[in-house]
């Protein structure tokens, strides 16, 4: 209650709030009701969080001609403790979706090793020299895109952009349609 009806540099504020505060004052006599968040760092304490929030005030005119009130009011709510579950919460998105990446690429890494599998497979119970160069191409291939991932990966966890590229949905479906068959 000590600031109530007193002027912002009366006040006895950090004098960077002091200025923040002003602008925010002239801001809302120029264009109306502001809301602005605030962070201070209070030194040994934490950080913490306000939000402040500013509307003219509801007092008559002073004199003739005058155009609107001779006053804001700003309010400021501390929000830390806001900003610490935002925080948590966050976090835990995070959590979530770094589960759903890795259950994708444990998925990816499956069907590569199952094409790995059933190649293999179908190579030892066949004679046909042909088809087993075919079963182990296959291997080559399935090999390489599980390869492929990995450097992936890496780019990914070093900040290095994945490159866009055109593919053939065609070739793409009729690359797997031979394991299907066999």
């Amino acid at each position: 209650n000590d600031p109530i009806g007193r002027r912002i540099d009366s006040v006895g504020l950090n004098p960077v709030l002091a200025r923040q505060l002003m602008e925010l004052v002239e801001s809302t006599f120029t264009s109306g009701p502001r809301v602005m968040e605030l962070k201070l760092n209070q030194l040994p304490d934490k950080l913490r969080y306000f939000e402040i929030s500013s509307q003219k005030a509801d007092t008559p005119q002073r004199e003739e001609g005058d155009e609107g009130p001779d006053s804001v009011i700003v309010a400021m709510r501390d929000i830390t403790d806001r900003r610490a579950v935002e925080s948590h919460l966050l976090q835990a998105q995070r959590l979530s979706s770094l589960g759903t990446v890795i259950g994708g690429i444990a998925h990816a890494f499956n069907n590569s090793l199952t094409a790995i599998s059933g190649y293999a497979s179908y190579a030892r119970q066949i004679d046909d020299l042909g088809q087993i160069h075919d079963s182990l191409n296959g291997i080559v291939l399935s090999v390489n895109k599980a390869g492929d991932m990995v450097h992936k990966l890496l780019d990914y966890a070093e900040g290095n952009p994945t490159p866009m590229r055109l593919e053939d949905l065609g070739e793409a479906i009729n690359a797997r349609l031979d394991l299907l068959r066999k």
